[in-house]
């Protein structure tokens, strides 16, 4: 009999400590990233038959932006990619006034697709920054369209942002467009 109690309280507590282990998440947030150059007209020092525009293109991002007192989030429209920061204080400042926030990435969800032209190349860091986000989203599908014609190029790109304000709720949306350059190398 004190064999199988004692078995009963190994296996108990077995299963108590597997339910109580909890996955570990990933601590690098997946990126993927894309560049691609981008002229303007004056600069391409080709003769009009050294190129050939393609098409024109347009992608667009949208990213929304929720703030609470200890937590924000910065997420992709289509839940493609979301980023959850929240405010911590240090222990040895908890009960002063001037108590310093501090704000650290606490989860995410998703790829980050981040695409650079030429002349915006920055870095790779996430930051809470949601019209950073939508930029870099509407660059990344800009240059994969770009890529899906055949393109070795992006020339005279127009981006703009344009923020709307629905209560506490901000929507960051980004619209980018170029003409598609294919370089003719048959010369």
């Amino acid at each position: 009999m004190k064999k199988l109690v004692y078995l009963a309280v190994i296996l108990s507590a077995a299963f108590l400590t597997s339910c109580s282990v909890q996955e570990k998440n990933l601590q690098y947030v997946p990126k993927a990233s894309n560049t691609i150059n981008t002229v303007r007209f004056d600069e391409l020092n080709l003769d009009r038959n050294d190129y050939t525009i393609l098409k024109d293109v347009t992608a667009e991002a949208t990213f929304v932006y929720q703030e609470s007192e200890d937590e924000i989030s910065i997420r992709e429209q289509n839940n493609e990619f979301s980023v959850l920061y929240r405010c911590f204080i240090e222990a040895s400042q908890k009960n002063k006034k001037d108590a310093e926030k501090k704000w650290l990435l606490y989860g995410f969800d998703g790829i980050a697709y981040f695409g650079y032209l030429s002349n915006d190349y920055g870095t790779m860091s996430l930051c809470m920054d949601p019209e950073w986000y939508a930029r870099h989203f509407a660059f990344y599908r800009l240059i994969n369209q770009c890529k899906a014609v055949g393109g070795d190029a992006l020339i005279e790109p127009i981006v703009s942002t344009n923020v709307m304000q629905q209560g506490k709720t901000l929507v960051f949306t980004t619209t980018a467009s170029a003409k598609v350059v294919k370089i003719n190398t048959n010369k």
